[in-house]
């Protein structure tokens, strides 16, 4: 049986950069490197990032850090 899916929640860059504290080109830079999501069109002109790959992401990097 299907589930219904939750539908899909987005970040502009603004948002981004407060979560995660850092430069705006520090974090291009660290997008370039693989280590953050690239952003997609979530309308024309508008980029975002989703919030489910974003928290992965983060989530990922912790426990790095901590190893």
């Amino acid at each position: 049986m299907n589930t219904p899916s939750l539908p899909e929640e987005f970040l502009r860059l603004p948002d981004v950069l407060r979560r995660i504290k850092i430069s705006k080109s520090t974090f291009y830079r660290y997008i370039k490197q693989g280590a953050y999501p690239k952003p997609v069109f979530i309308s024309p002109g508008a980029k975002g990032w989703k919030v489910q790959e974003l928290e992965a992401c983060f989530e990922k990097l912790n426990s790095e850090k901590f190893m």
